[in-house]
Order: structure tokens, then C-alpha cells, then sequence
């Protein structure tokens, strides 16, 4: 009984822990003179974008299972958003013109609302967090869809702006 007390208590610590290091890329924004490494702060985030081909294309970030998830399907999304733990920060990450999801169709971002709502999901802040990303000035915004892509894009010839 003693041993189960510890273990839940032990728990309710880790899962109330912040993330605390900036040190998960999820994007690279690629300039003339550069590149840049967008930085996931909160614990959890994702990218709800809508492709030139009329379809949607999703990504999930989890910082703290180093894990990222890509899918075209809305429901598969959905269900990886839904087993973030209630009440986490998430960042959703778009761009300072046209937000990514620019064309998606309204339902779908009605349903995206109404997980993050029933999840009791904190939204990260913007100026905190750096999650409308300016493009203005870059050539290319690359979102990373597997571990193995971020520690190739994170090598030499990074800088920060």
C-alpha cells in the first residue's frame, strides 16, 4: 500500500514537471544568409497546416516522450492530441501572415477547438514562446517530422538570429 502511495505520488510530480530546456527543434526557418532553429518551450505543441494540394497535414510535438507525430488524418491527430495530460501548456505554432491552416475548412478547425477546450489545454503565450513565427524575410519554414531530422538539422552551419 505504502509502495503504491510513493509510486502515484511520484507520479503527480513528474507529470506536474515543467519543460524546462529549450533544446527540442521543431521547425527550421532557412534565410539567404542562414538558418534558424525554431525551439519548442512548452512541454507539448503542434501544427495544424494546410498543404498546396488542398489536404491537411498535422504535426504533434511531445517534448517530453521525444516523439513527433505527422499525419494527414484529422481523427488520428485528434486522438494524439487528446492523450496529452489534461490542463499541459501547448503551443500551437503558425506564421505571422497567413496562418498555416489559411483554407481549412471550418469544421476541422472546430474540431481542433474543441479538443484543445474539453483538454483544459493552456495556450503558450506568443512573446514568450516564439510560436507565430515570423517569415517574412525567410526563404523557407521546414517543419521536422522525425527525431533522426532534427539532430541532421541541428549540426553545424546553425545560427541564431
Amino acid at each position: 500500500m505504502t509502495a503504491t502511495i510513493a509510486f502515484i505520488a511520484l507520479a503527480y510530480v513528474l507529470a506536474s514537471q515543467q519543460c524546462l530546456a529549450d533544446d527540442f527543434p521543431i521547425a527550421k526557418l532557412q534565410y539567404k544568409g542562414g538558418s534558424r532553429l525554431v525551439l519548442l518551450h512548452s512541454c507539448y505543441g503542434f501544427v495544424a497546416k494546410w498543404e498546396p494540394d488542398g489536404k491537411p497535414r498535422f504535426f504533434l510535438y511531445d517534448k517530453p516522450q521525444m516523439n513527433i507525430s505527422v499525419t494527414r488524418d484529422l481523427q488520428t491527430f485528434l486522438e494524439g492530441l487528446s492523450m496529452l495530460p489534461d490542463r499541459s501548456e501547448v503551443a500551437w505554432a503558425n506564421t505571422c501572415g497567413a496562418p498555416l491552416h489559411y483554407g481549412m475548412p471550418a469544421e476541422m478547425l472546430s474540431r481542433i477547438d474543441h479538443v484543445l477546450r474539453a483538454k483544459k489545454f493552456r495556450m503558450a503565450g506568443i512573446g514568450e514562446n516564439n510560436f507565430v513565427l515570423c517569415t517574412c524575410e525567410a526563404t523557407n519554414l521546414s517543419f521536422f517530422t522525425s527525431l533522426s531530422q532534427r539532430l541532421q538539422r541541428s549540426g553545424a552551419g546553425e545560427r541564431e538570429r
